[in-house]
């Protein structure tokens, strides 16, 4: 795991920041969650409790782990160019 290893009972990640997970910061009276994807920070929303917003941010990292990177647009602009 790049960013934190550290994991609390639910699988949440555990951070530094002032929430004390990665991925969830403060919005008012309420919590969001976000996830830098690999090409922008994607926003996951905005939650009443600060345990769904971390459960959100691990629910699509989790997801993100499991998909495979797709080759497909490298692949068709090589072919592309070499004809």
């Amino acid at each position: 795991m790049p960013y934190s290893s550290k994991i609390d009972q639910d699988g949440c990640f555990i951070s530094n920041n002032k929430t004390g997970y990665l991925g969830v910061s403060h919005q008012g009276k309420k919590f969001t969650a976000a996830i830098y994807n690999g090409v922008y920070n994607e926003k996951l929303g905005v939650f009443d409790t600060i345990e769904q917003a971390a459960h959100a941010y691990k629910d699509r990292r989790t997801l993100m782990a499991d998909t495979p990177v797709s080759l497909s647009l490298s692949l068709s602009l090589s072919l592309s160019l070499s004809l």
